[in-house]
């Protein structure tokens, strides 16, 4: 599998398309590219996969616009099979998996993670790769942090930013103190019933009314992304469960005036179902992105939930190529980080610290590794630190829960993984058909959660 490894030992998983070559580079003499199909024509059969070079960097073309896609909110690129097959044949898209998503899960949780960090880490990629300036593509509200503060710290790596499904800009989450409830239920509960209601509430909260639809194309997407939160979220991978919902739980540390150094023009679609980030919230905050940047294309799709990119992916991908269309810019030079600018930039950021972080000590680190870029204050990482080794320690020591879902296969695997002891067939178990096939598992049930926190009302109150 191809990773790109980062300072600190980080490791991301990445792919790379683009459109079929019939000869050789336009740049050595004699040779010509074959036009890109057009969107109408794309078929996973007219693009193809885009390799290293033995330098290291990718090979990519120099007269095609190259397009950065991160993976969507806790998931990973196989949910971005439509997107593959729709701008491919005619750009070039490098696709990164975020720490602790998919197979981005190799590295060591760090305390002082948080988006801006995840921010430097695609910065990083892009150079480590030699991926020149890129049009970015983000889905869902973690996405939507990391390509916002990757859009003010390294400005010359982003020509153009897409946003679908936005978070909050300027505070934490209105429901915040909900999320701590549903993360204290997901991640310690009372038994395996406690922990499949936290699961539903969680995927009601991503696809609103979708969760409950009866059609099977709404049942397969509903069961597999729950399927993708036990397998890599489960009490026996707190950490990573850890690293991708405590970010969120923080203030972003920015304000209405920090948007001004957002120039890219900017597509923001948000659903008008949205229970993640109310669609009234983020229609308040959009005016201050019309400060600075060339263009803000903004759109509340009625009926559409957080995840609209994986529910309404045809629409989406209509409204990125039209966005796309009027800013094709091709710059195919690539540009070093100007690590410099980016801890100026940090530094400025740090009045939303409380004076918790003073900007001469962002001044004065060296910008080499993703964490010189965060702005977890020093109390933080010291309570983030203790989690992760409790975390740890619940999963190793404690936790005696069997949950059937953990065990599904990815969609990468080539063989459906077994577990001694058990029997059933790892792909048959869905959350949809968990009331059929759990009583064919006995699981021991010992209450993890002493609080007993209910989940069963916390869904009404979003």
């Amino acid at each position: 599998m191809p990773y790109v490894t980062l300072p600190g030992s980080i490791e991301l998983y990445w792919e790379a398309y683009g459109p079929r070559r019939d000869k050789l580079d336009p740049s050595e003499p004699g040779t010509k590219w074959a036009e890109p199909e057009s969107p109408s024509t794309s078929t996973s059969t007219s693009y193809r996969s885009i390799e290293l070079k033995p330098d290291g960097s990718l090979d990519l073309r120099t007269d095609v616009p190259t397009l950065i896609v991160l993976a969507p909110i806790w998931l990973d690129l196989s949910y971005c099979q439509s997107l593959f097959d729709r701008f491919a044949p005619q750009y070039q898209i490098v696709a990164l998996e975020n720490r602790s998503h998919g197979r981005s899960t190799r590295s060591p949780v760090m305390p002082s993670f948080d988006f801006f960090v995840s921010a430097a880490d695609v910065a990083f990629a892009m150079e480590a790769l030699s991926i020149p300036p890129s049009h970015v593509f983000c889905s869902g509200a973690l996405a939507f942090q990391v390509g916002l503060k990757l859009c003010l710290l390294f400005p010359n790596q982003v020509l153009s930013l897409a946003l679908v499904g936005a978070g909050q800009l300027f505070a934490p989450p209105d429901h915040v103190e909900v999320f701590e409830e549903l993360d204290q239920c997901w991640f310690f509960p009372v038994d395996e019933g406690d922990y499949y209601e936290t699961l539903e509430v969680i995927s009601e909260i991503f696809l609103s009314d979708y969760n409950h639809r009866e059609d099977s194309a709404s049942i397969e997407l509903k069961d597999r992304i729950v399927n993708t939160f036990i397998r890599r979220y489960n009490p026996y991978r707190l950490p990573s469960a850890l690293e991708v919902t405590r970010p969120n739980h923080r203030h972003p540390c920015l304000g209405t005036e920090d948007l001004s150094g957002v120039k890219q023009p900017v597509m923001l679609l948000h659903g008008g179902l949205d229970k993640c980030y109310s669609p009234d919230t983020v229609r308040g905050e959009v005016p201050a992105w019309l400060q600075s940047s060339k263009e803000v294309d903004w759109h509340v799709i009625e009926g559409a939930p957080h995840l609209l990119a994986l529910t309404h992916p045809e629409l989406v991908n209509d409204y990125w190529a039209k966005f796309l269309a009027r800013h094709s810019v091709l710059n195919s030079t690539w540009i070093p980080l100007d690590r410099d600018y980016a801890l100026q930039v940090l530094a400025g950021l740090a009045r939303h610290t409380n004076g918790e972080i003073a900007p001469e000590d962002i001044l004065q680190r060296s910008g080499d590794d993703p964490h010189d870029f965060s702005l977890v204050t020093p109390l933080e990482v010291d309570l983030t630190r203790a989690q992760i080794v409790k975390f740890s320690q619940y999963g190793a020591e404690v936790c005696r829960l069997q949950f059937p879902g953990r065990y599904t296969a990815d969609p990468w695997d080539v063989s459906v993984r077994t577990k001694k002891g058990r029997s059933f067939s790892q792909e048959e178990w869905t959350i949809s058909r968990r009331h059929v096939l759990d009583d064919r598992f006995q699981a021991p049930r010992k209450p993890m959660n002493p609080q007993g926190i209910s989940v069963s009302v916390l869904a009404d109150r979003f």
